[in-house]
């Protein structure tokens, strides 16, 4: 089962050392950027909406930066199939429960990697930013691993049982599609319903209102969210098992 899990992450070496040398570059930056804030030149240019906006860009992008570089599977699945390893692996003292496990804990490992990572670069932001430390902001990048977590997950069985990722993508896309037109209408609802009451309100302040009701309703479930994440890489681990049982070459 190591060496399984040890292939998976040597199939993505190159994507790999891409994303990983992107998320440096930005590391850097984001360092280099802080330190002039605080002791340079660039803090004499930076009003507090500028601090503001920096502080968010390098939470949510190095975020999503470590979190596609530890839990993405890329093409892996695809690749098998070209090159026949699912044919091979049918040769192996290996169950194909096991073959699941690994690419599901694949994916479980990454998402608690990312989760700590992104949480420690907050606080690296909050330090330099001299903020208090912001719980809502761990939930939120907590929420982003867990869903991108899912989503591979759910890639997982959809890809073997077409043979290739871009189909599994697809399906994928189809349905986050879905979730943010809903989401949109939701948005464009609470803003109009906001402004019908306050017809003076600023945008800042009609995002402020949004963000905070968002964060009443993740509070509110915050305890469904983990539940949910270990139910459906449950359901696509036994998918997974399933499909491998075909042995469809």
């Amino acid at each position: 089962m190591k060496g399984l899990l040890y292939r998976e992450w040597y199939l993505t070496k190159k994507d790999t050392l891409i994303l990983f040398c992107t998320l440096a570059a930005f590391w850097i930056l984001e360092i280099l950027v802080q330190l002039s804030k605080k002791y340079g030149n660039i803090g004499k240019y930076f009003d507090d909406d500028d601090n503001m906006l920096t502080y968010y860009v390098f939470v949510f992008i190095v975020s999503i930066l470590i979190i596609e570089l530890f839990i993405s599977t890329h093409n892996i699945i695809t690749s098998d199939y070209i090159v026949r390893w699912n044919m091979y692996s049918y040769t192996l003292p290996v169950s194909e429960r096991k073959i699941a496990l690994v690419k599901t804990s694949k994916i479980v490992i990454g998402t608690i990697i990312s989760i700590v990572l992104s949480t420690l670069n907050l606080m690296f932001l909050t330090s330099m930013n001299n903020k208090t430390f912001d719980t809502d902001m761990v939930w939120l990048i907590a929420l982003c691993a867990m869903f991108f977590g899912v989503m591979e997950a759910i890639k997982v069985p959809l890809a073997l049982y077409f043979r290739k990722d871009s189909f599994a993508w697809g399906v994928i896309f189809t349905f986050i599609t879905i979730l943010m037109v809903i989401a949109l209408i939701k948005i464009r609802n609470f803003n109009s319903s906001v402004k019908a009451e306050t017809p003076d309100i600023d945008d800042l302040e009609l995002s402020s209102r949004m963000f905070q009701k968002m964060m009443t309703f993740i509070h509110k479930y915050e305890l469904c969210f983990p539940v949910l994440f270990v139910l459906i890489i449950l359901i696509a681990y036994i998918c997974t098992v399933k499909v491998l049982k075909r042995r469809v070459v």
